[in-house]
């Protein structure tokens, strides 16, 4: 008798945890609609993404992380497009930061590299579609940090080119 009661028992217990969490796919898939609706169509950001993945990598090398934010707002842009570049690795990353960092001790190779940049960055930013997208490219210092080289909008250097 007890078996039975306990088969009855686990069964329905097994029953109501398979009901509850079909359920809570069910709300989660119910509450995230809008993350498939309002995908937007990043096309036209291609050409300033190709021409700074032709400038930046090293003979078809993939050192730089290209991410194309939708509806950002920052002091240059509302609700705007962030395309932001990041370098890969960590070695990427500490590089640059050596070159950043030596090229504010005055080290004109390492100056000269950071306008290089800048440039290549400002270049890019003309073929974006918009006054209301920008690009960006530096470096992560940590998670909540992050050090910019370069920044540019269609017809502003937010971080100019210093000649």
């Amino acid at each position: 008798m007890k078996k039975i009661f306990l088969l009855g028992a686990t069964t329905l217990v097994l029953f109501s945890l398979a009901a509850c969490s079909s359920n809570s796919e069910s709300k989660d898939s119910e509450s995230n609609p809008k993350t498939e609706q309002s995908k937007v169509d990043n096309s036209k950001f291609d050409k300033a993404t190709e021409n700074l993945q032709s400038q930046l990598e090293n003979e078809g090398s993939k050192e730089w992380e290209y991410k194309t934010i939708n509806n950002v707002t920052n002091e240059n842009i509302t609700n705007g497009t962030l395309i932001e570049i990041r370098p890969k690795t960590d070695e990427g990353k500490n590089s640059l930061k050596k070159i950043y960092e030596d090229s504010q001790t005055g080290k004109i190779d390492n100056q000269i590299a950071i306008l290089a940049i800048q440039q290549i960055v400002s270049e890019a930013a003309k073929d974006l579609p918009d006054d209301n997208s920008e690009i960006t490219l530096g470096y992560d210092e940590d998670n909540d940090n992050s050090v910019l080289l370069a920044a540019s909008t269609r017809t502003k250097d937010i971080i100019k080119a210093d000649k």
